[in-house]
């Protein structure tokens, strides 16, 4: 310990990674978006209403940093009976050691939750994950959208997420939710939600976006003509699914650093051309962005 400790008052930012988008399997029904990561900030740029009180932190004290990591994109998997769901976010943290949590100067926020897939019948596996901000719902029955601010601290009752979108009517999918907007659901002509709106923070010298939730994929055009969800803080944007080659079938990375979910995966079948190119094993949802602290 030092001789003479020294509190300071310090600006933090800490985002969990973001959820990874949901992957398809042998149907046209759309996938859902990841979620972003949950954040917490006392930095100004936030709205009052979604920041933080002061941190004092003790000058050569020992503080624990996580980073936590993106969730990685859902797997085409077109032999399963289910979709592969993006994976979650992992959680990042700041905390002096050695705080436990929950505690009064443990910050923790929560990974994203992934966005859903596809099953054959009404199952989770459509749902998209909770999370800081939850994963967006799979087209078909029972998509909806993963619940944000999960798990819940009663140290820190400022929400660091919202949920995700759900599904549409009938195939369009939801966008995962960012830290300052839900996503947004299918609508009634089944286009693919938009991810959920994060928000800029200049606490590094530049204005950057953080926490944005991933767009969800497009129907394939076996469903009709549509794009991917558009996402904006970080997050992916979801797969257009425009039947010209596999590429459009994959959602956009959530950006590195920011903890934005990626994109949902874009959906297709037999009778689309490109469908037999849409291989085993091939990743077609999104990787979520890693967090910062």
């Amino acid at each position: 310990a030092p001789l003479n400790p020294t509190s300071l008052s310090v600006e933090y930012l800490v985002v969990g990674g973001g959820g990874g988008g949901g992957a398809r399997v042998g149907t046209a029904d759309a996938l859902g978006g990841g979620g972003a990561g949950g954040l917490r900030s006392n930095h100004p740029d936030i709205t009052a209403s979604l920041r933080g009180g002061g941190y004092s932190v003790t000058a050569g004290s020992p503080y624990t940093v996580t980073v936590g990591a993106g969730g990685a994109g859902g797997i085409n998997n077109p032999n399963a009976s289910h979709g592969m769901r993006g994976q979650s976010g992992s959680n990042s943290e700041f905390y002096a050691a050695p705080d436990s949590w929950p505690g009064n100067a443990y910050i923790r926020s929560a990974g994203g939750g992934g966005g859903g897939s596809y099953q054959q019948s009404s199952s989770p596996f459509r749902d998209g994950m909770p999370g800081g901000s939850g994963g967006g719902g799979a087209g078909g029955s029972h998509g909806s959208g993963g619940t944000g601010n999960s798990p819940s601290d009663p140290n820190w009752p400022i929400p660091m997420g919202n949920p995700g979108g759900s599904r549409g009517p009938n195939f369009g999918a939801g966008g995962g939710g960012g830290f300052t907007g839900s996503g947004s659901s299918s609508d009634s002509s089944n286009n693919p939600g938009p991810g959920g709106a994060g928000t800029n923070i200049s606490i590094s010298g530049s204005s950057i976006g953080y926490a944005g939730g991933g767009g969800g994929g497009a129907c394939g055009p076996f469903r009709g003509s549509f794009t991917g969800g558009t996402a904006i803080h970080g997050g992916g944007a979801g797969a257009p699914a425009d039947g010209s080659n596999v590429p459009t079938y994959i959602g956009d990375n959530g950006t590195m650093g920011t903890g934005g979910g990626g994109g949902g995966g874009g959906g297709s079948n037999g009778p689309e051309p490109v469908y037999p190119n849409l291989v085993d094993g091939l990743r077609t949802g999104g990787n979520g962005g890693s967090g910062i602290v």
